[in-house]
């Protein structure tokens, strides 16, 4: 017997193999139930979905003076939906305003819908006429989210509602998903148009130069910030095998090639070879294209220091849990996780020209061609590793007193002309995160 057998035959050996194994044993089953429960959600939203549809269940119940009906194209965890789930929320809770959803397809959120208001699903092969919906809303008003439910914005008028329409896509977008019929309606049904900035205006006047409606620009705010979230950074670090002095730069949403995951990747196989204490995550899963893309990449320099995950399903706290984040989309429109990252006080990267964005929310990010990718990795290695407290602050205190989500209501509900209660007049900001409680990795 050779000294290898000798050492697996003794006693504590063999413990530890039989320990080894019942870990994994146990990693296992654990890794089964949660496919289970995943499978189990998925049925049950699709269960939720089919209850929901105007086919399966009558619409909406009878409404007030105070009714308004929220417009949205789905319920996917999209910058899109969440502005909707958040205008829901805080139209119900903090204006009482009596709010009903309008989503043209289920998805994940679509219970968080539910739980605010009264939803309903309008599949595409819907039998019962459009108009009569609306008309059975109970609404006076509706409020459209994003320039793909422009082609409801007909049925919704002819049925005597008054129209809101909010757009955030920049001309890349109209053109990329074919949008201009939706903009051509909008443009000339609308009553009121709000432009996320006047970049977005000025791109949507080249598809449509027409607009019969008022006009607003307005930038969406958020909802204030949850000081839990940063409390569940350290948790969250640990999670990925991070040390103290490590630094994280994230990404997040669909890993598609125009969400820019490439690019992403590629940044971090570069800087990951320069820097031993830099990892990238990525959020949000990836596209088949993408995972085949992924496979045939030579990756040595990444092992352990690149994480994919699923869309997490509080993605803010792993904002605040990063050190910098890195939007690599090719084309976006107006991005809610740089809002939320900025109100953070978390530094950004972006490409040049990619997103809505105006000055001077744009003087508060890292800017690089997207084709360059010095100028890329530049900005990076600014954001990770040279960024101050100071500059955290400012991009806090730039983000209360431009971007929060009451301001933008107000403003939604004076163009309706619907009057707001004592209590949603004369509340404050006292729940937004201050500037001096954040803490910084590098700082």
């Amino acid at each position: 017997m050779n000294k290898h057998s000798a050492k697996l035959s003794t006693p504590n050996t063999r413990e530890g193999v039989w320990q080894i194994c019942r870990q994994w044993g146990q990693q296992m089953i654990r890794a089964s139930v949660r496919r289970w429960h995943r499978c189990q959600q998925r049925q049950a939203l699709r269960r939720l979905a089919r209850s929901t549809t105007v086919h399966d269940r009558p619409p909406f119940g009878p409404g007030t003076a105070r009714s308004v009906l929220l417009v949205g194209q789905n319920a996917h965890a999209s910058d899109a939906s969440r502005l909707l789930l958040s205008l829901a929320r805080v139209l119900s809770r903090e204006f009482d305003i009596d709010v009903r959803i309008l989503l043209r397809q289920g998805g994940a959120l679509l219970p968080r819908f539910m739980d605010i208001a009264e939803t309903v699903v309008l599949k595409a092969d819907f039998e019962q006429d459009p108009q009569n919906l609306f008309h059975d809303s109970g609404c006076r008003h509706a409020i459209f989210n994003g320039c793909n439910t422009g082609d409801l914005l007909e049925a919704a008028q002819q049925a005597g509602l008054s129209c809101v329409a909010l757009l955030h896509e920049p001309s890349a977008i109209i053109q990329a998903d074919c949008l201009q019929p939706q903009a051509n309606e909008i443009a000339h049904l609308a009553r009121h148009l709000v432009f996320s900035s006047a970049t977005v205006r000025t791109e949507f006047e080249y598809h449509e130069p027409y607009i019969r409606g008022s006009v607003q620009v307005k930038a969406p705010g958020l909802e204030y910030a949850d000081s839990r979230m940063s409390n569940n950074s350290d948790t969250l670090r640990r999670q990925l095998g991070l040390r103290k002095e490590d630094r994280l730069v994230i990404g997040t949403g669909r890993g598609t090639r125009r969400r820019g995951f490439d690019r992403f990747v590629m940044a971090a196989q570069r800087l990951c070879a320069e820097h031993d204490n830099l990892h990238f995550c990525w959020i949000g899963g990836s596209s088949r294209e993408m995972k085949q893309w992924f496979r045939s990449l030579p990756r040595q320099t990444l092992k352990g220091r690149l994480h994919l995950l699923d869309r997490a399903p509080y993605t803010d706290s792993w904002l605040s849990a990063a050190d910098a984040l890195y939007l690599s989309s090719r084309i976006d429109a107006y991005p809610r996780d740089v809002l939320q990252a900025l109100s953070l006080g978390k530094p950004v990267v972006i490409h040049e020209g990619a997103t809505g964005f105006d000055e001077p929310l744009l003087s508060l990010l890292q800017q690089a061609d997207i084709d360059d990718n010095d100028a890329i990795d530049s900005a990076l290695r600014t954001a990770v590793f040279t960024d101050s407290p100071e500059q955290a602050r400012q991009r806090q205190a730039y983000m209360r007193e431009h971007h929060q989500l009451r301001d933008y209501v107000r403003s939604l509900l004076s163009l309706i002309e619907l009057p707001m209660t004592q209590a949603a007049l004369t509340s404050d900001d006292s729940l937004w995160q201050e500037p001096d409680t954040l803490t910084l990795a590098n700082g």
